[in-house]
């Protein structure tokens, strides 16, 4: 979070990462995907007294997905 997020934000931020996340993907292009996805949930909610940032593995018809929230 230190790329995306400066000091303030950071101490603010509740921060909710499943720590068993793995995926078989390209990892410099997870790597791309998760900054954008990080970054853009910082933007919308930086003003909030409490920001939250989710990123959780899902499994749901027999597919695994890595849902990613904020507020």
């Amino acid at each position: 979070l230190e790329t995306v997020a400066d000091a303030d934000i950071r101490s603010r931020l509740q921060l909710d990462i499943a720590p068993d996340l793995s995926a078989y993907c390209d990892p410099a292009l997870a790597e791309l995907v998760f900054i954008q996805l990080f970054e853009n949930a910082i933007k919308y909610s930086r003003h909030r007294t409490s920001p939250y940032l989710s990123c959780q593995s899902v499994h749901r018809n027999g597919k695994d997905y890595i849902v990613v929230e904020d507020n």
